[in-house]
C-alpha cells in the first residue's frame, strides 16, 4: 500500500489501485460480452428480455436481493441487459462485478417524472449532476452545527480520527 498522509485522516489517500475485496473475486466461471444496458426500469427488464429471447447468464446476489444478468442480442451482437438498482453504492458495486468479467461499454437507461409536460417516449439528457449535490459542504477540517448549544472548536484535534466539537 501507498497511502499518502494527510494531517485529516480522512482527507488520506490510497494510490494502490488493488481493493480488499475485488469485485470479480468469486471466480465465476463466466465471460460477459463487452456492451451492456444498465436499466432503471423493473417491470420491464425481464419482460423485454423474454420478450427477445434473452437468457438469463447468471444472477448478482445483494444483501437484500438478486438481479437476474439476462443475455440478448441485438444484429449479431452480444450485450447484457442488467436492473440498475436505485442508489449509488449498489449501482457501483454491480457496476464493479460487470466490468470485472468483461463488461466494457455500458449505456444506463431508465425513466423519470417531470415538472413540465413533455410527450411520452422524449428522451431526457441531464445537463448537470444530481441536485443533491448542492447539499454537500465545502471540505473542511471541522463542521459548524446550527441550532446547537455550543460551538465547534477551531481545527481538528491531531491523534483524533473526526473534528472535536464543544459540547
Amino acid at each position: 500500500m501507498s497511502i499518502q498522509k494527510h494531517e485529516i485522516p480522512i482527507l488520506e489517500f490510497d494510490s494502490d489501485p488493488s481493493a480488499v475485496l475485488e469485485p470479480g473475486h468469486e471466480a465465476l466461471d463466466v465471460h460477459f460480452p463487452e456492451r451492456a444496458v444498465f436499466a432503471f426500469l423493473q417491470d420491464t427488464i425481464e419482460k423485454y428480455a423474454l420478450q427477445h429471447g434473452g437468457k438469463v447468464l447468471t444472477q448478482f446476489l445483494s444483501a437484500t436481493m438478486q438481479y437476474p444478468i439476462f443475455l440478448l442480442e441485438e444484429n449479431g451482437i452480444p450485450f447484457l441487459l442488467v436492473q440498475a438498482p436505485v442508489g449509488a453504492a449498489p449501482a457501483a458495486q454491480i457496476l464493479d462485478w460487470l466490468i470485472a468479467h468483461g463488461v466494457k461499454k455500458v449505456i444506463s437507461s431508465g425513466s423519470c417524472g417531470v415538472l413540465v409536460h413533455k410527450e411520452e417516449g422524449v428522451f431526457l439528457v441531464p445537463k448537470k449532476s444530481s441536485a443533491g449535490r448542492r447539499h454537500f459542504l465545502p471540505l473542511s477540517s471541522s463542521l459548524p452545527l446550527r441550532g446547537h448549544r455550543g460551538s465547534p472548536k477551531k481545527g481538528y484535534r491531531k491523534g483524533s480520527a473526526l473534528p472535536s466539537f464543544a459540547l
